[in-house]
């Protein structure tokens, strides 16, 4: 009788989803878009700064069926990140090796809707960890993302499986559980070991929203604990963001605890002009505590920027960013930054 019923449920989930295929005409074309960034990025401390291809991104998304969704990001200005190596020979100078970093897949993944607010994700994707984390390269309002991106929380990309639900009830509230090789971008499974993410979003009031973040596994051979706490709140033309996160790392030997926060306001103020459509001062400040059992290895970070936003493109803008670093006492470590002056311009298509 078990059998029995199993297929007749199935029988039934067949009926409805082609009956479902039948009642809506389905876009299966490909849509395609894509953003670039370029930098003039200037070292303050060293006095020297450089051009740089930031960002040059393909996307491609579209429809497979009904239910199934796909998304594809390539980002090209890793092509341009040549290494090459020199030799002397009876007085001349010549190429002896050249390698180039072809890590340009971001987004790679199939999903599956099988029933209404259920989404699964199998492929490399942005793993669910950290409100900012999670914007999109040309949608962050600063031209770097947080120090905790990089130095606190997991990998930003990573290969594996993630499930997506969002709970039908009055309060908006999203949860998202993954599982993940562990070794990053475009990186296969080297190890028997998994990681995890889980990541809930609840929106209490418009504009408001307040998420609980987990990361954990094994994280450049050691086992890893992150925790993060974010909340953001959007009023008319006023944003303001921040995010609390906490890394506990087991050695052979020790652990040790880093933490890490930020918060940031932007305002976009509209001019009326034919060239520009908004104006948009922000300002972030930042805290990383590398190894809470040591002193004066904190530091801190305040940026602050200037956006111009166009209007007689689809999007386009120009920003300005001023990053100053805050060093406690005569800390000299190897981690310490150099204050940096960003020229970026960005098109979005």
């Amino acid at each position: 009788m078990n059998k029995l019923y199993s297929f007749l449920i199935i029988f039934v989930l067949t009926l409805t989803v082609v009956n479902f295929a039948q009642e809506k005409t389905l876009d299966l074309m490909p849509k395609f878009s894509g953003d670039a960034r370029t930098w003039l990025d200037e070292d303050l401390t060293k006095h020297q700064g450089n051009f740089t291809v930031r960002n040059v991104r393909l996307l491609i998304t579209g429809n497979a069926s009904e239910i199934v969704s796909y998304k594809f990001l390539l980002d090209l200005a890793a092509l341009t990140k040549t290494t090459t190596k020199n030799d002397t020979l009876g007085g001349k100078r010549f190429l002896t090796e050249a390698s180039t970093d072809l890590n340009i897949v971001n987004d790679a993944f199939i999903s599956v809707k099988p029933v209404s607010k259920l989404s699964l994700t199998l492929g490399q994707v942005k793993v669910p960890f950290s409100t900012d984390n999670l914007l999109s390269t040309n949608s962050i309002p600063f031209s770097n993302r947080p120090l905790f991106s990089s130095k606190v929380g997991p990998d930003i990309y990573d290969i594996g499986f993630m499930a997506s639900y969002s709970l039908p009830i009055s309060i908006p509230v999203d949860i998202d559980a993954a599982v993940f090789d562990g070794n990053g971008q475009n990186k296969a499974e080297t190890d028997k070991t998994n990681n995890y993410a889980f990541r809930t979003v609840i929106k209490p009031l418009e504009g408001f929203n307040v998420s609980g973040n987990y990361a954990g596994g094994v994280m450049a051979g050691n086992k890893v604990h992150i925790y993060d706490l974010g909340a953001g709140y959007k009023a008319g033309s006023l944003t303001v963001a921040g995010e609390f996160a906490k890394r506990k790392t087991e050695l052979a030997s020790t652990d040790y605890t880093s933490n890490s926060y930020f918060g940031y306001a932007v305002y976009d103020f509209q001019v009326n002009s034919d060239l520009v459509k908004f104006i948009s001062p922000a300002v972030r400040y930042e805290y990383l505590e590398p190894n809470s059992s040591k002193s004066s290895d904190e530091f801190k970070r305040v940026t602050a920027g200037l956006t111009f936003s166009f209007t007689k493109l689809t999007y386009a803008h120009v920003r300005t960013n001023y990053e100053k670093f805050i060093y406690k006492g005569a800390y000299k470590g190897t981690d310490k930054n150099s204050d940096r002056f960003i020229l970026e311009f960005q098109i979005r298509f």
